[in-house]
């Protein structure tokens, strides 16, 4: 998945059904649980998650990022990365806490 925007690899993540955003605040127990989500108040994206190993999952920021929000997660001094997945009928959630990707003004990058 890595095409040039910020990327995140998680590993171990054995888990299925993932969902992972990138908040500006940290989602708090609303991202823990069995019903992961994140509040309105933690200004968050949806991120894409991918996978190509039994353990590991990619999650990486949309093409479809709008300027202003590519800007607010630019000048955070620390972003969080709300990761979840489930397997069977166990939920697991966590929040991690990244420095802010680099936003080229052409090509999107960032770590990996």
């Amino acid at each position: 998945m890595n095409d040039g925007r910020p990327l995140w690899r998680i590993k171990p993540w054995p888990l299925e059904s993932s969902i992972a955003f990138l908040c500006l605040r940290d989602p708090g127990s609303a991202f823990a649980g069995p019903a992961p989500s994140v509040p309105d108040a933690a200004g968050c994206i949806a991120l894409e998650v991918s996978s190509d190993s039994a353990d590991t999952i990619e999650v990486a920021v949309p093409n479809d990022i709008t300027a202003a929000d590519r800007q607010a997660f630019q000048q955070a001094s620390e972003l969080y990365l709300a990761v979840a997945g489930q397997r069977n009928s166990v939920t697991t959630s966590k929040v991690i806490t990244v420095e802010p990707p680099t936003f080229p003004d052409i090509i999107l990058s960032g770590p990996s």
